[in-house]
């Protein structure tokens, strides 16, 4: 059963412009796995607000969370062309010009070598259709750029599980 909990906290703060709204949904549900989304909004009254959005996979069995430990290799050169491959496509499909390596690199800001751009600070996390990356609002792009993101499939994602990764999706 899937569980949703909304919260907007904007009445705490009456007498002033802070308004901040929460939100975790269960977002993925299988025998091995659970997958929160947690997305926020906070606006303190400037010209706009942060938000953010980052997913929490769990073990059902153990617990853990999944976190950059349950990855291996995500330093290799293989893997590294995975990340700016979603990337570009992220940018693309959210009418970015970067279908070329040019243009692709005005999409970044921060990123000295688009060959080697950073992992996301948050976790990965496991969807249905594969594993997400996310970048919060300005960890490697404007803020007009959104959260860039992409999912990984599975089957492209199986080098760089761990043992134990893996035999979640399995």
């Amino acid at each position: 059963q899937m569980h949703q909990e909304s919260v907007d906290d904007s009445d705490l703060f009456e007498d002033s412009p802070f308004s901040l709204k929460k939100e975790i949904v269960v977002t993925c549900l299988r025998e091995r796995y659970l997958t929160y989304l947690c997305t926020f909004y906070l606006w303190t009254g400037g010209v706009h607000g942060m938000g953010g959005e980052f997913g929490l996979t769990f073990n059902k069995l153990s617990g853990r969370q999944i976190d950059y430990s349950f990855f291996r290799n995500l330093e290799s050169r293989s893997f590294k062309q995975l990340l700016k491959a979603g990337l570009k496509r992220y940018f693309i499909e959210n009418d970015w010009e970067a279908s070329t390596d040019e243009e692709f690199a005005e999409c970044l800001q921060g990123v000295d070598d688009i060959n080697d751009i950073p992992l996301p600070c948050a976790d990965p996390y496991f969807t249905s259709q594969g594993i997400k990356f996310i970048y919060g609002s300005y960890e490697i792009s404007s803020y007009s750029a959104g959260y860039p993101s992409f999912i990984l499939p599975y089957e492209e994602a199986q080098p760089y599980l761990s043992e134990e990764a893996f035999g979640l999706i399995e």
